[in-house]
């Protein structure tokens, strides 16, 4: 994103821009810093830049803080921030946000730890911002689960319950009826008052490993349900390199151990969610292919009578990103894969230059579909689409 903006300050204004990212050498930061009149940086590479006295922030004249409401805690922005009321002369602070957030007590302490005073609140409706707001118009497309997949979610299912079961008759939860976020506070109560004892009883150390089994078991339970075999197959590898005592519990579980025969069956027989299929063929309806439409879709109301020529597909996993782009080539329709720069299971991320030679491919239609992990959604500026696909909405 830094280095987009930096493109676009290029393309408006004379004078002197550039980017300062991870990515470029110390000597060559500390370059543009003194040569440039306006910097695009990560924060992050600004503050190690700053502890590691680089340079300083005495002749800034303004910092505009984007996505603002990062703001808290030990975020860069907020050292940042305090750093430049001390150093500069001409303190001007400009956050800017799209998810202020609800919460009053948030949106106060965003605004105490970056020194903002004032706050101006924009809505589509405005007459200086109605002119750049495109119209949406939203479509849930319902999908059904296959026979198959409940099969598989059936032995997971249970698993899940013998487990919640055992925590209830432990007192861990009140109740079998609870959700990720229920599991994980009780996992944090049991974890402090393990770190609160001095010689801790053997239960809340049992607790702890079926609490963790019981977390694992409820992300293969929202794979099977949204994602289908192959995701959660690459899930299950990822489980038995664990060696923990939870993920051997599992392996060992005669009903997670046949939902996995199953699923590895299922694979082997080319087995797929209905949602890939249905999004396949909302793709090639798009794009002008046959297909039949019947996962959230977003497309903009002044061009819904048009065929799209640029859609952007949203998934949150990488494996089904891979899954969704493995199947789409197969189906002749141009996508190109866009995620983030850090490793993930042995697979490298995207380098910085290879995100940026991405996004212009997209951009001048080298592709017709952009799959994307939830990086695209954190301000980058991906070019105007016809079409949005939400896989998990």
């Amino acid at each position: 994103l830094a280095i987009q903006h930096e493109d676009s300050f290029k393309e408006f204004l004379t004078l002197p821009c550039t980017s300062i990212t991870g990515a470029i050498k110390t000597d060559e930061r500390v370059k543009r810093w003194e040569e440039s009149r306006i910097i695009c940086a990560t924060p992050q590479t600004v503050e190690s830049d700053l502890l590691n006295g680089r340079y300083d922030l005495s002749s800034v004249s303004l910092i505009v803080f984007d996505a603002c409401h990062h703001g808290v805690g030990s975020y860069s922005y907020v050292y940042l921030a305090s750093r430049y009321v001390q150093e500069s002369n001409y303190n001007l602070i400009l956050g800017l946000t799209a998810s202020p957030g609800s919460d009053k007590a948030k949106i106060k302490e965003v605004c105490e730890n970056l020194y903002i005073q004032n706050i101006v609140v924009k809505t589509e409706d405005d007459p200086d911002v109605r002119p750049y707001f495109n119209p949406v118009e939203i479509d849930w497309v319902r999908v059904k689960m296959s026979t198959e997949l409940e099969k598989i979610k059936t032995h997971v299912d249970k698993a899940l319950k013998v487990r919640l079961k055992a925590l209830k008759n432990m007192g861990v939860i009140k109740t079998v009826s609870v959700g990720k976020v229920d599991i994980l506070k009780a996992r944090g109560r049991i974890q402090g008052e393990i770190a609160r004892s001095v010689n801790p009883d053997k239960d809340l150390f049992h607790a702890i490993s079926i609490l963790s089994a019981v977390i694992n078991i409820q992300h293969a339970q929202e794979l099977v349900e949204t994602q289908g075999v192959h995701p959660f197959n690459k899930y299950i590898v990822r489980l038995r390199k664990k060696k923990t005592k939870a993920s051997r519990s599992l392996m060992n579980d005669p009903n997670f151990s046949r939902a996995v025969r199953l699923a590895h069956n299922a694979e082997k027989n080319g087995w797929e969610h209905p949602k890939l299929r249905t999004l396949a063929e909302i793709l090639k309806k798009e794009l002008g292919s046959d297909g039949q439409t019947t996962l959230q879709t977003t497309r903009y109301a002044d061009k819904q009578d048009k065929k799209a020529s640029k859609i952007i597909v949203f998934t949150q996993f990488r494996d089904t990103l891979e899954m969704i782009h493995q199947k789409l080539e197969s189906e002749g329709i141009k996508s190109v894969k866009f995620f983030g720069q850090a490793t993930k299971d042995g697979e490298k991320g995207l380098t910085q230059k290879e995100q940026k030679e991405i996004i212009k491919a997209f951009r001048m239609g080298e592709y017709d579909v952009l799959i994307s992990t939830s990086v695209a959604e954190e301000g980058i500026d991906i070019p105007a689409v016809d079409l949005v696909v939400l896989y998990e909405p």
